[in-house]
């Protein structure tokens, strides 16, 4: 296999759903159903699939477009599929379907930070559960503590991707205001994520924010001291969900 397959095996159709379904049971915990974590994983390789399939990155062969093309055509199916097992899902799915599908011109209107937030937010509080989740209490809290980490995820791990992102024109936090102000701006939403995960109840969701922050604050010192974007995903896809079943 070579280092274009195994990266995109990894960093589109294992490392995003795997750290959705952490999230997930971080935020809902014994609310989850299988269907519906089922569902979070596939129409999250789904949307991961579709975006690096329109980017089409300059190392991605014909071969590894075939496979990407092959994948998204399975686990979209699996979505679709896994949705109608309840109605109420078809809805949100068909919202992010439509962010998924608009993301990549999106990107370069508004910062991707935010409109990744939004999907990721959207799908890991609301397509797991039992049920549909009321918006109240420590629930919302907790969905609020998602959003503080994602924006802080996905900010960290612009830094790698910056000359990337300036080259084809994607508006990010790091790519208008710079490195300095984005490891800032991670930190801040990592410090509220903490405090609105205490607020949740949420320990998982409250370690997860709080290492963020770390990271944030040493990388404002030194942006190239360590893989920003390896750092972040491992915190938000080993912490949260262990973290929860660990005390549950």
């Amino acid at each position: 296999m070579s280092r274009e397959f195994a990266s995109a095996i990894l960093l589109t159709l294992l490392w995003p759903p795997a750290a959705a379904v952490s999230l997930a049971v971080a935020v809902r915990g014994d609310a989850v159903s299988a269907i519906g974590l089922m569902l979070l994983a596939a129409s999250t390789s789904a949307a991961y699939a579709f975006d690096r399939i329109l980017d089409r990155p300059i190392g991605d062969g014909p071969a590894l477009r075939r496979f990407l093309i092959i994948a998204f055509a399975i686990t979209a199916l699996a979505a679709f599929v896994l949705a109608w097992f309840e109605l109420w899902r078809v809805a949100v799915c068909t919202g992010l379907a439509l962010l998924s599908m608009s993301y990549v011109p999106l990107k370069r209107v508004v910062p991707k930070n935010v409109l990744a937030t939004t999907a990721w937010t959207l799908s890991v509080v609301i397509l797991p559960g039992v049920t549909a989740p009321a918006w109240n209490g420590e629930f919302a809290a907790a969905a609020a503590a998602v959003a503080c980490i994602m924006f802080a995820n996905t900010t960290l791990c612009d830094l790698a991707s910056m000359k990337d992102d300036k080259r084809e024109r994607v508006r990010s936090i790091t790519v208008c205001y710079g490195t300095t102000a984005a490891t800032l701006a991670s930190a801040v939403a990592a410090f509220a994520g903490t405090v609105i995960a205490v607020d949740a109840n949420a320990l998982g969701l409250t370690v997860t924010a709080t290492t963020l922050a770390a990271i944030s604050l040493l990388l404002m010192r030194s942006p190239a001291w360590f893989s920003a974007r390896l750092s972040a995903d491992a915190v938000i896809t080993l912490l949260p969900g262990p973290i929860a079943l660990l005390i549950a």
